[in-house]
């Protein structure tokens, strides 16, 4: 198959999954660990962060708090902070020994503050890991909720495979409606030997 066929065929097929999905959208979220004494997961898991200490316009380093805290910041995140993208310049593992609440005592920026932060201002996160995509979805029929491997809840996501770069994993998560879901497999479609759509059976983690 010749690659501006190739390229055709991707392009009709996402178009009909937009389509069939009536623009409906997921994140994938690519989770991954890094190495060293203890590997830490990437995006982390974070709840109630706030800046921890002043900090003025110009530094290059900035400190979080949080009610909870388990993996680790790393180039390409970014804090959004009084609705500005700080963008994060490096790893920042996550310290459960940082103060009195686990947070991340020095995230490296990729570029000075061009504002002062407050301490105590909260923040949320937005992670390179992070692709949003269109998908059509759809439940696994009733019937198959006694199959081991299918459970009541289920969801069945399609995306085009030119969406994404790599096929996702079961070790990938998928945003749906606010929901956190875990992959528990994924099906290639194939169509002339090329993959042209993932379907993801995904369930409440």
């Amino acid at each position: 198959m010749s690659n501006a066929l190739a390229n055709q065929i991707a392009r009709q097929t996402a178009d009909a999954i937009k389509f069939a999905g009536g623009g409906s959208t997921i994140t994938l979220r690519t989770v991954s660990r890094g190495t060293g004494p203890q590997p830490f997961a990437n995006p982390p898991s974070v709840e109630g962060a706030t800046i921890a200490a002043n900090a003025a316009a110009g530094e290059t380093n900035i400190a979080l708090y949080a009610q909870a805290a388990s993996g680790q910041l790393i180039a390409g995140d970014s804090v959004i902070v009084n609705g500005a993208a700080v963008t994060v310049g490096g790893n920042a593992p996550a310290s459960s020994t940082f103060g009195t609440a686990p947070g991340f005592p020095a995230v490296p920026l990729a570029s000075p503050l061009t504002m002062a932060l407050t301490a105590g201002t909260p923040v949320s996160f937005s992670f390179g890991a992070d692709k949003t995509v269109f998908t059509s979805v759809s439940a696994f029929p009733i019937a198959l909720g006694t199959n081991a491997d299918v459970q009541i809840g289920d969801l069945r996501f399609t995306i085009a495979a030119n969406a994404v770069a790599a096929m996702p994993t079961d070790t990938d998560l998928v945003l749906f409606n606010g929901d956190i879901l875990s992959i528990v497999s994924v099906t290639p479609i194939y169509l002339y030997g090329q993959a042209i759509k993932y379907q993801i059976q995904a369930r409440n983690a």
